[in-house]
């Protein structure tokens, strides 16, 4: 406490100092009003006349401050920001009430990035829910002038997660490297299977060689077991079917040059400010693009699952929210979408199916209708006015339990019948929600916190059959997220899939 009163005590002895030794200019609210100085326009200016206001306009930058400002600025690219986008170059040459404006301006929006992205998510993710990371700016730049921290206050706005500052070091690291992998793309062409032979083959040990996975011989033609061992391995890590086949998304992802691999970096850097400071205490973290899920508590990963996430054209949403509450034994409410699409085509080759999936059909007013006199033949993928539902058991799509985050994308946790998915590596088989492994042991975790709670009833009501549903009295944060580069156990970057090419969309937005 001591030390924050004498931080705020020197913060006013400098201000007034400032207003002592440097009047405010006459000139400097007729620069702040224009939209743009010497050809370049301003990037915050209301937050650059907001700063100068509560200053009675007076100028804050001194020789050494702007030698610190054009430091920082050519550092933004460790950040993955262009140091061409904050004045850079006019910095050099702006004099007077030209390069005072420009020197806050340019500080003002070089922070304002490195807080909160460069882009709006929501234009990128309509899904986008989650809090955005705000912090004061114009107190901030008041204390790094204050403490002659220019270049310092930018950095304590940077993103505190351990996975940001490892994408940092990793994009240094690449832009760094001496024998960069820029070599030629290994020639596009049919898959390479186990046993095929082609002059294509040396160029894919050599791509593996350099992505770290023994290969073998590097100049042999012939695909051997060493080389499908060696796939099979890159596709795993990566979130690629582990079938040993170089189809293209394999070939993709074993051609990308270091640039490539720089321009993920910078997208998932991007992904990473838009997201709060505090995700939670106790929360869940369900990344899609590598198919798992983390319970985390304070800081400390508790608990993994593997997941199942939407196919392609069912996408998993990225959002934020809050779980409030559990179903155990489910009854399963088939969407509309899922029953006219999956249900009926199936149910007009085999009727029986209706039965013995434990079906359910309803007419429009909710009466249970015999879905043996039912004519499947006169519904169709466009036609069906009646509803299903599956009851619960072991062939219950929902499983044993759903995870319930009440939002309006209908999405949420839940246990499956079809477990033997997850045995695959690329785990995009369903409709949108997130199929959890071992959903149970997810709840039972869930509910350690809830004032209480008594952890064997879980079991005692699953084994019953019945539906229940229990509350949370704690919700606790749940975020669906997206990062095509995670970082492993070493600290090290791994590049994955870009499961439903969203990447290209985001690059392209911070280029433009």
């Amino acid at each position: 406490m001591t030390q924050h009163r004498y931080l705020r005590s020197f913060f006013v002895a400098s201000m007034l100092l400032t207003l002592l030794v440097a009047p405010a200019s006459a000139d400097l609210r007729s620069v702040l009003a224009n939209t743009s100085i010497e050809g370049s326009p301003l990037l915050a200016p209301l937050a650059s006349r907001s700063f100068y206001a509560k200053r009675l306009y007076a100028p804050v930058w001194t020789p050494q401050r702007l030698e610190q400002l054009r430091a920082a600025i050519a550092s933004a690219s460790e950040q993955g920001l262009s140091p061409a986008n904050y004045h850079q170059e006019i910095l050099q040459s702006a004099r007077g009430d030209a390069l005072e404006v420009l020197a806050t301006d340019a500080w003002l929006a070089l922070a304002a990035n490195i807080v909160g992205g460069q882009l709006n998510p929501v234009t990128i993710e309509p899904d986008w829910t989650a809090a955005r990371r705000e912090r004061d700016l114009g107190s901030a730049l008041e204390q790094a002038i204050a403490s002659n921290r220019i270049i310092d206050a930018l950095r304590d706005l940077e993103p505190n997660s351990p996975s940001y500052a490892a994408l940092k070091t990793a994009l240094k690291t690449l832009r760094g490297r001496e024998n960069s992998d820029n070599s030629a793309p290994i020639a596009a062409g049919a898959a390479l299977k186990l046993g095929m032979t082609s002059t294509r083959i040396p160029a894919l040990r050599q791509k593996l060689a350099k992505r770290g996975f023994d290969a073998g011989d590097s100049q042999s033609e012939v695909y051997d077991p060493a080389l499908l061992a060696a796939v099979i391995a890159f596709q795993r890590a990566s979130s690629l079917a582990d079938d040993g086949i170089v189809g293209a998304a394999t070939l993709r992802l074993l051609n990308m040059t270091d640039q490539d691999r720089q321009q993920q970096l910078i997208v998932n850097m991007e992904r990473w400010r838009w997201l709060p400071e505090d995700l939670g205490e106790r929360h869940i973290r369900v990344n899609i693009a590598n198919y798992n899920l983390e319970a985390r508590n304070g800081g400390v990963v508790e608990r993994t699952h593997q997941v199942i996430v939407g196919r392609d054209y069912r996408q998993t949403p990225v959002f934020s929210n809050n779980i409030r509450y559990m179903i155990v034994n489910p009854w399963w409410e088939t969407p509309s979408s899922i029953a006219r699409k999956d249900k009926i085509p199936a149910f007009q080759k085999n009727p029986e199916k209706v039965r013995e999936l434990g079906f359910d059909v309803l007419d429009r007013d909710g009466n249970l209708l015999d879905s043996d006199k039912i004519n499947w033949r006169a519904y169709s993928t466009n036609y069906f006015p009646l509803r299903l539902r599956q009851r619960p058991g072991p062939l219950n799509a929902l499983g044993q339990v759903k995870i319930m985050f009440p939002n309006p994308h209908d999405v949420y946790l839940h246990d499956t019948a079809s477990r033997e998915l997850f045995a695959k590596t690329d785990r995009a088989f369903s409709s949108g929600c997130v199929r959890v492994q071992n959903a149970l042991e997810l709840a039972k975790w869930l509910l350690e916190k809830n004032p209480d709670q008594d952890l064997t009833t879980i079991a005692t009501v699953a084994a019953s059959g019945k539906e229940t549903r229990i509350n949370m009295v704690k919700p606790v944060p749940v975020h669906i997220l997206y990062f095509t580069v995670i970082i492993d156990a070493n600290g090290k970057p791994v590049y994955l899939n870009d499961l439903y090419s969203r990447d290209q969309r985001v690059a392209k937005a911070l280029e433009g």
